[in-house]
């Protein structure tokens, strides 16, 4: 039977599929197939004759006018309307008005709503739900080594003295203690506090431990040890150690949502062992958290501590991994401080040896006065025999028992006044950590480095998460795209068994679902967490040099090295070119992504710069224990007093350039100090900048003309300066500490930087 020549064939150009199947296309409906690759045609012709699958068609046009169509499609409308889509595998040439075009069926386009792809085995694949916590099936990539992108710390610097004692010392007649129940557990000796802070030999359990020592009592005093005043609940020097167990207290938990300064798309880069929080005590214990553990993905950590001679202060996760109190997970800090005190030996024994002494006197009484009545009796009775031998022996135990008694004392007495005092207790080892006020923990951010977790996220982007489950593969559910990878998939339904088999291959290898015209455009938003929104412009980070900001892509960048004393190049760590790399300064090529370079020096500074130093300790707030070691370090105390000043010069103390910038608490003082060394200048437009490590100081609304604030220059960009102080507000409002900022050069108003000062630190 013959047909008419009423196929409709059509041949298109740039469609993004081929024949390998990595990459398919989705449609809503079989209209909006056709009219996607109807705009794909570059040529029609609607009077060709039946086409079978038979791998070729013989289309009437020149050879040189069909080599740039990749694909085709049929229909042969006296059979059905449903089109046959196939990829284009070779053009030949038959004749100047003839073409042969060979391809291969499309197997998945043909026959995508045809079929049916049931529940198999799914090995990867796109998930709809990327909450963190929501996939944590390892992928077993590698992560290069850990950093810490974020910590903070719980340092116990102020201290109790507790003396345990068997007699009560509240009492000046020292009677007997009764003892205590003392966390649940009971102790014969009582428990005191003194103060630790202010300490002078005239304190008060000085004077205390020597009126026990003159009351012959010094062994009543049976331990003396120093616990943090966090773990108690009240109390007041001299007054008794409370029995209770310190309350769970709340720290700080280091808790950004990057990853050494990377932000990652995909949620499961925000899980272990992606990211990680690390508890540790300073003395080589830790424990490793998972934040995806904590209740509602908010890391709670608490401390708790016990107060008696051998008890401990544990850290320890609150509503993790469905536990309330996560002791099993915790890490802990012991070895409180014991002490030691001075046992006054020759008071102890002269107390003691006062009631052997009185009781000997009074039987040497006794027997004078026994002595004495016979003496009497005689000489009542007449009998001057007994009378006689009564005064005899009243004289000689009157004189002769004394005076050997007062003598024997004597000696006594001298011996034991030579001996020396002794020292009850002991000093352990390991109170490193006490003296360096770093008794504590540490909660550490860590994270894998930027440059891996960019290329594990781009991982994740192009081919999702690892599944390893039994389910109807997620073909749908993201916005631009969706990876599937199954092992031995199912296809079922209307479709020949070889294309049936065709699209299982393609399911089992792997293939990318595009759900519009942008096949490997990976830029765009894909759900799981959005993805920011371009920008123009991007960060440049100038190591031993400045020139550090944020630059439009192929923007010519000014930068300069921190010295020229030995400068050798330039390097670049991730794109970009240099003008010339070998000069200072130097003009920068900005590539279009983050960018790192340095400054390579033939010798490198002899000292670490003093933004260097501050810049780990930003974060630190009023009145944390980091501000109490900068006051502690300048004031011998914690002296809650304005302290930008002791800030910088602790951190240009620790950058070992304190003979260029002194320890001062005041500001104005400093700037004297500087000055009269020559090494500061006015800040104006067009004069002197400074360079990272400088010292910049402060016009504030305090004063207009004293300077009043102070801090460190790290990064240099024209007349807008960034730099670190501590004492500063928080940016976006809170509590005062150390925090990184910009500032323009500029004179007046009642803030504004009004000098700076150079540090020399080569």
């Amino acid at each position: 039977m013959a047909f008419a020549p009423i196929t409709t064939v059509r041949l298109c150009r740039a469609v993004p599929l081929d024949n390998t199947y990595r990459d398919q296309l989705t449609f809503d409906s079989r209209a909006a197939q056709e009219s996607f690759f109807a705009g794909k045609t570059q040529y029609s012709a609607g009077d060709l004759s039946y086409q079978r699958e038979n791998s070729m068609i013989r289309y009437p046009a020149q050879y040189d006018s069909l080599v740039d169509c990749n694909y085709l499609c049929y229909r042969n409308p006296q059979f059905g309307d449903k089109w046959f889509y196939a990829f284009i595998t070779n053009i030949e040439y038959e004749s100047e008005v003839m073409t042969k075009v060979y391809f291969e069926i499309d197997a998945y386009q043909t026959y995508m709503f045809d079929i049916n792809i049931p529940a198999c085995f799914v090995e990867r694949e796109h998930v709809n739900d990327d909450s963190i916590g929501a996939n944590l099936i390892d992928e077993g990539l590698a992560l290069g080594d850990y950093v810490c992108t974020s910590f903070t710390q719980k340092n116990f610097t102020d201290w109790w003295i507790v003396v345990g004692s068997t007699v009560d010392l509240k009492d000046t007649s020292f009677p007997p203690a009764g003892g205590y129940v003392y966390a649940g557990i009971y102790s014969g000796a009582s428990y005191y506090l003194f103060d630790s802070d202010n300490w002078t030999t005239g304190s008060l359990l000085p004077t205390l431990i020597e009126a026990i020592n003159g009351a012959g009592k010094t062994d009543a005093i049976v331990s003396m040890y120093m616990v943090p005043k966090d773990i108690v609940s009240g109390g007041s020097s001299g007054g008794y150690l409370p029995a209770s167990v310190r309350t769970a207290t709340n720290l700080s938990v280091p808790n950004t949502n990057t990853l050494n300064g990377y932000t990652p798309k995909n949620n499961k880069l925000l899980c272990y062992p992606y990211r990680c929080l690390q508890i540790s005590n300073n003395e080589g214990n830790a424990v490793i958290l998972r934040y995806e553990f904590f209740n509602g993905n908010t890391p709670n950590v608490v401390f708790r501590g016990v107060a008696t001679p051998n008890g401990r202060i544990i850290c320890y996760p609150q509503d993790y991994k469905g536990v309330t109190t996560n002791f099993n997970e915790s890490v802990a800090l012991g070895n409180y401080p014991q002490c030691t005190w001075v046992n006054n030996v020759y008071a102890s024994w002269l107390a003691n040896q006062s009631i052997r002494w009185g009781y000997q006197l009074d039987r040497n009484d006794f027997n004078v006065t026994t002595n004495s009545l016979l003496a009497v009796g005689g000489a009542l009775s007449g009998n001057a025999v007994l009378a006689g031998a009564g005064v005899a022996n009243f004289a000689a135990s009157t004189f002769s028992g004394l005076n050997n008694q007062v003598s024997s004392m004597r000696e006594e007495k001298e011996v034991h006044s030579i001996i020396p005092n002794a020292i009850g207790g002991t000093i352990g080892n390991g109170y490193t950590n006490v003296s360096l006020y770093k008794y504590g923990f540490m909660l550490e951010q860590k994270t894998i480095k930027a440059e891996i977790a960019r290329s594990i996220d781009e991982y994740f982007s192009a081919f999702g998460y690892r599944v390893n489950r039994v389910k109807v593969p997620n073909i749908t559910g993201r916005p631009s795209w969706n990876y599937v990878k199954t092992v031995d998939a199912k296809v079922i339904g209307g479709a020949p068994t070889p294309h049936l088999v065709k699209i299982k291959e393609m399911l089992d290898n792997g293939v990318t679902f595009w759900h519009g015209d942008w096949v490997g455009d990976y830029s765009r938003d894909n759900g799981g967490t959005p993805v920011p929104p371009p920008t123009d412009k991007y960060n440049l980070t100038v190591t031993g040099g400045t020139g550090s900001g944020s630059y439009q892509a192929y923007e010519n960048v000014q930068i300069a090295a921190d010295t020229t004393v030995n400068f050798q190049r330039w390097i670049t760590y991730n794109g970009g070119q240099f003008i010339d790399d070998s000069t200072t300064p130097s003009v920068f090529i900005m590539p279009p992504n983050d960018c790192s370079i340095e400054a390579i020096y033939t010798t490198v500074p002899t000292k670490t710069r003093i933004d260097t130093v501050m810049r780990k300790y930003i974060g630190a707030q009023e009145w944390d224990e980091t501000i109490g070691m900068f006051q502690r370090w300048f004031y011998g105390s914690y002296v809650k007093d304005a302290w930008c000043c002791t800030c910088l010069t602790y951190c240009a103390y620790e950058a070992g350039v304190s003979e260029q910038v002194p320890p001062n608490a005041s500001v104005q003082k400093l700037y004297d100090d500087m000055t009269a060394m020559g090494s500061t200048w006015k800040a104006e437009v067009g004069g002197q900048l400074p360079e990272p490590g400088d010292v910049l100081f402060f016009i504030t609304k305090q004063s207009t003309t004293v300077l009043h604030h102070c801090g460190v220059v790290s990064a240099v960009n024209g007349n807008n300066i960034t730099y670190i102080s501590g004492n500063t507000v928080k940016p976006g409002g809170g509590t005062d500490g150390v925090f990184e900022k910009t500032t323009v050069i500029g004179q007046g108003g009642d803030y504004y930087v009004r000098d700076f000062g150079k540090v020399n630190y080569t």
